[in-house]
C-alpha cells in the first residue's frame, strides 16, 4: 500500500476459539480443557491464515495481520499486535515515520521492553551522544542535566499522571540518592549480591513484596544515608571521573523503576498515585538488582571508550543483551504480583 503502513486486524479471536472448541468438545475424545483449548487456538489461527491468504491474492501484494482479543488470557495478542505495529512504521526510512515510530512507543501501554527501546531512541538522539562526547557540561549544573534526562525517559511511558507525581522534585532527589548509593560503598561483588538473604533472588523478590505490600499500611521507603542530592552532585563534579558513571546509573536505575512502575499499573489507566511509585522504588532499591546493577557500572572505571559507556547502558536496561536471567526473574515476581489488593489507585500519601 505504498508508503502507508497497513495491518489487517482480525478480532474476537476468543470467541472464534470457543466456538471451535465446542465443536471439538464433541467430535474429539480424550483430550482434557487445556488440550482442547490448544488445538482450537491452532485451528483457528490456521482458518485465518488461508483466510487472509485469499485478501492477500486480491490485494496483489503481502499484507501482515494479526488475530487479537482483549480477553485477559489472550493479552499476548495484544502484544503481538503492538509489536508488529512498530515493525511496520519502524521500517519506512523517513523523518516522518520515525516520529511516528517513537509516538506509537510512547503511546501503547502492553509491550515494557518497547518503552526501553524508547528510552534508549531518546537517549542516543539527545544526550546520550553529549555523554559520549565529554561528561562537562558548561553552563549547566548535572542537577539540570539529569533533570533533562529524567524527564525525558518519563515522557516515554507516558503514565497517566495528570498530578505529574513522577516529575517532582522529590521523586528526583530519591533516584539521585539511589545512585549515590553506589559512590557511599565499596564495589560489590555480583555473587555476592545475589547470595544475600542465603537464597535465590527470586526468593529474596517475593519476600520483600510479601513484607511491603500491606494494603492498610503506608509505604515506607527505605533509609538512604547520604548528604543533600545537590550538594553530592556539586561535589561529584569535581571529579570528572566519576561524573560518566553517575548519569550511567541514573539512567539506569529510572528506566528500571519505569518498567517495574509500568508492570505493576499496566492492567487498568487509573491516575498514578505516589504510593504506586513508592512501591516500584522500594522493590526494585531492594531486590539486588540494583546493586547489580551499580557494580556492573562501577567495573566500567578505567575502560577507554565511551562507546563501551552506551553499550553497557543498553545492556543493563535490555537484559535480553546480557542473558541477565536475574533481571527476568525480578520481573517475572513483579508479574506475578496480585495488584488488585495493593490500594495502588484507591489511595494516595505523602512521600
Amino acid at each position: 500500500m505504498g508508503a502507508i503502513p497497513l495491518i489487517v486486524v482480525y478480532t474476537m479471536l476468543d470467541s472464534f476459539v470457543d466456538e471451535l472448541t465446542m465443536q471439538l468438545a464433541l467430535s474429539s475424545r480424550g483430550l482434557d480443557d487445556e488440550g482442547l483449548t490448544k488445538n482450537a487456538i491452532s485451528k483457528a489461527q490456521s482458518s485465518v491464515r488461508e483466510r487472509h491468504n485469499e485478501i492477500t491474492r486480491l490485494a496483489g501484494e503481502a499484507l501482515p495481520y494479526a488475530v487479537v482479543s482483549t480477553r485477559e488470557n489472550y493479552k499476548y495478542t495484544l502484544q503481538n499486535l503492538v509489536e508488529l505495529t512498530h515493525h511496520q512504521v519502524g521500517i519506512r526510512d523517513s523523518p516522518e515515520a520515525q516520529i511516528t515510530s517513537m509516538v506509537t512507543l510512547m503511546a501503547q501501554r502492553v509491550v515494557p521492553h518497547l518503552k526501553i527501546q524508547g528510552c534508549i531512541n531518546v537517549g542516543r538522539q539527545r544526550y546520550w551522544k553529549a555523554l559520549r562526547a565529554s561528561p562537562d557540561f558548561k553552563g549547566h549544573t548535572i542537577w539540570d542535566c539529569l533533570s533533562v534526562i529524567h524527564t525525558d525517559i518519563v515522557a516515554v511511558w507516558n503514565f497517566n499522571d495528570p498530578a505529574c507525581h513522577l516529575l517532582e522534585n522529590k521523586f528526583k532527589e530519591l533516584v539521585i540518592k539511589m545512585v549515590q548509593e553506589m559512590e557511599m560503598r565499596s564495589a560489590p561483588k555480583p555473587n555476592r549480591i545475589l547470595a544475600l538473604g542465603g537464597g535465590s533472588l527470586a526468593a529474596a523478590i517475593s519476600g520483600f513484596l510479601a513484607a511491603i505490600t500491606n494494603p492498610a499500611a503506608p509505604i515506607v521507603l527505605p533509609v538512604i544515608v547520604g548528604v543533600v542530592a545537590a550538594v553530592w552532585l556539586y561535589d561529584v563534579y569535581q571529579n570528572v571521573k566519576n561524573v560518566q558513571q553517575i548519569f550511567m546509573a541514573f539512567i539506569v536505575d529510572l528506566t528500571h523503576i519505569m518498567e517495574t512502575l509500568f508492570i505493576l499499573t499496566a492492567r487498568d489507566h487509573n491516575k498514578l498515585t505516589r504510593r504506586a511509585i513508592k512501591l516500584a522504588f522500594s522493590a526494585y532499591h531492594e531486590s539486588g538488582v540494583m546493586n547489580q546493577a551499580h557494580a556492573n557500572i562501577q567495573s566500567y572505571r578505567g575502560i577507554d571508550g565511551r562507546d563501551v559507556a552506551l553499550e553497557m547502558i543498553e545492556s543493563l536496561i535490555k537484559p535480553e543483551r546480557s542473558g541477565d536471567s536475574n533481571v527476568k526473574n525480578y520481573y517475572a515476581e513483579i508479574n506475578k504480583m496480585d495488584i488488585g489488593k495493593l490500594n495502588l489507585d484507591s489511595q494516595d500519601e505523602d512521600w
